[in-house]
């Protein structure tokens, strides 16, 4: 990493090995910024108090729930140690994160913990970033989690091999670590218009259904209104219903035969399974626009459910 940074600057390093005394390192580089093209230099910035006011405005909220499945994750695939622990020092504030240490590994965890989003970075042993991205993006399982490759090469002949090998975003090293969570809190972002199209689609549904005066019906409706929300729960559907938790769960136990909140995750599966079937949505799109925040933790509710994976209903 080291000699990539180094290089990336127009300069080069030496080594001096001398036995029983030592190893010594020398950094050449040269002065000033005219060796630089116009698209290497960066313009510094000077934040004033608004500024950096705006910017924290614009961070994702940290997690204060760590027992909470349904958490956005973010995988990490980079054969440095340190690189890696740098960039989860940075976002574990607001993702759960999950490591690894190259293109096999990240691949296999992939497949498996089903991530919400990739960073990975492209040099690595074993098998490199564009080798694993290409992996990820033919596999049924794994085809529409993002990924952002990390790199110190900026040729349009990399970005581009990259960008054909499926990778999503593109960041060149050494890389600002506000920038970093910016397009990362971009990506998770984006869900909010998936949430919103599949939130349309229900609303549709939502009119159609006959209006009745029925504990059960209530429910149902109240549910499907609030389906795209991440956050409906046991509170917000007791105020709506104006009823207390208390007196909520004991009416879904009489009636159901279950809780306020098993009531709901049967009624987003039964219509994640309707929005499968249909083909229209990716699964990650499905899992985000009936209100869950990890992919992982959709898919092991709806095989609970169903019987078999999301991706099985998908031709």
């Amino acid at each position: 990493m080291v000699k990539e940074l180094i290089e990336l600057h127009h300069g080069h390093i030496e080594l001096i090995n001398k036995p029983q005394v030592g190893c010594s390192f020398t950094l050449w580089l040269k002065k000033g910024h005219d060796h630089f093209e116009d698209s290497q230099l960066i313009e510094p910035l000077s934040l004033k108090g608004d500024d950096l006011q705006q910017d924290y405005r614009q961070m994702p909220k940290t997690i204060d729930d760590t027992e909470n499945e349904d958490i956005t994750t973010i995988l990490v695939v980079d054969d440095s140690t340190e690189l890696r622990e740098f960039i989860v020092s940075r976002l574990s504030s607001y993702y759960r994160i999950l490591q690894a240490s190259n293109g096999q590994e990240g691949y296999a965890m992939a497949q498996t913990k089903l991530p919400d989003l990739i960073i990975s970075d492209v040099m690595m042993p074993v098998m490199n970033g564009f080798e694993m991205t290409k992996k990820l993006k033919s596999s049924k399982t794994s085809k529409y989690i993002p990924i952002i490759l990390l790199t110190a090469k900026t040729s349009k002949r990399e970005i581009v091999e990259g960008l054909q090998a499926g990778a999503d975003d593109y960041l060149t090293k050494p890389f600002d670590t506000s920038e970093l969570i910016v397009r990362v809190k971009g990506m998770i972002d984006s869900r909010k218009l998936i949430r919103d199209e599949i939130k349309l689609e229900l609303s549709k549904q939502l009119t159609s259904i006959k209006k009745t005066s029925s504990f059960i019906d209530k429910l149902h409706q109240e549910i499907l209104s609030q389906l795209s929300n991440p956050k409906l729960n046991i509170e917000s559907l007791s105020t709506a219903l104006a009823m207390s938790r208390s007196s909520l769960n004991r009416k879904c136990h009489k009636e159901l035969d279950k809780s306020p909140m098993q009531y709901t995750t049967e009624v987003r599966m039964q219509h994640a399974l309707v929005l499968l079937k249909n083909n229209n949505h990716s699964v990650s799109d499905i899992a985000y626009g009936i209100g869950y925040e990890s992919l992982a933790y959709f898919s092991r509710a709806f095989k609970k459910h169903n019987g078999q994976s999301p991706s099985s209903f998908q031709k």
